[in-house]
């Protein structure tokens, strides 16, 4: 979990994580829970696989409010159930110069999102939004296989933050696009 944005995980104030020893706290065959932390933040995260899919929660605790970022890559544009808006920048709203048409999500009235990613057999999600924070799609390169990067980012700026996603698995013929 070093490397901001650059894999699925929570990156706070934009910095990389320092050298530090995490901490994996549980182990079976259908869940792993691990912690890690440094200088008073703390990242806690619990993957659990089911039998349709799997669920991922990360809970954040730092010592004073700092933006967060929690970012989620698939295989093509995201597709949010939500209206998304371009954003407004040269960037985009999202203020990271390698996304490209970025856009807004509009966060329903109940704080979760859904969606999925735009190729054949990509899982559907289920996303808890944390109050007061918002929601982007955009596109990205590096995707090994040369389809677009679908990126889904959430931002907030706070001392604490529960992001819970939770991922089905669904057949070619369910996939969205």
């Amino acid at each position: 979990m070093r490397s901001p944005l650059a894999h699925n995980l929570v990156v706070v104030d934009g910095a990389r994580q320092p050298e530090h020893a995490g901490r994996l706290l549980e182990s079976s065959a259908r869940r792993l829970v691990a912690e890690s932390a440094w200088e008073g933040q703390v990242m806690r995260r619990r993957v659990t696989v089911s039998d349709d899919g799997w669920s991922d929660l990360c809970t954040v605790t730092l010592a004073a409010p700092l933006r967060i970022e929690w970012v989620f890559h698939g295989d093509g544009a995201f597709l949010p159930s939500a209206r998304a808006l371009p954003a407004p920048g040269p960037d985009g709203e999202a203020g990271h110069a390698w996304l490209r048409e970025v856009r807004r999500i509009e966060v329903p009235h109940d704080r979760v999102l859904r969606g999925s990613w735009e190729v054949d057999g990509a899982p559907e999600l289920t996303l808890a939004v944390p109050e007061t924070f918002e929601a982007f799609t955009a596109l990205a390169e590096g995707n090994p296989n040369g389809r677009p990067l679908g990126v889904l980012l959430l931002r907030g700026h706070d001392d604490h933050a529960r992001f819970h996603a939770t991922f089905r698995l669904r057949g070619p013929s369910q996939a969205a696009g």
